[in-house]
């Protein structure tokens, strides 16, 4: 074998955002409102996670960085009905991997 060398990991940003969402249709995703976090590039690892019981557990949560500084926050509705979340608070961490 060999050799290899693990790609180091660094944590560059930690925070929390409230985003809004109208209803959501079902088996649908909507994307959040864009939360500026200076310094965050297209490729970084992001981690989100609801702050609260967010509509029972239903909803799927994601992030992305989808430009310099963007950080984006979207929602899955896998459900076979509509659900208006409002407006909701999340932790977010973001990785760069090197």
């Amino acid at each position: 074998m060999g050799s290899s060398t693990a790609p180091a990991l660094r944590i560059l940003y930690g925070g929390s955002a409230t985003a809004t969402w109208t209803s959501i249709a079902a088996q649908a995703t909507q994307q959040a409102q864009s939360v500026t976090v200076t310094g965050a590039a297209v490729g970084d690892l992001v981690v989100v996670s609801p702050d609260n019981a967010f509509a029972s557990g239903a909803l799927g949560v994601t992030g992305r960085i989808s430009a310099a500084d963007t950080l984006v926050i979207s929602i899955t509705n896998p459900t076979a009905a509509a659900i208006d979340p409002g407006s909701q608070t999340f932790k977010y961490l973001i990785v760069r991997i090197s």
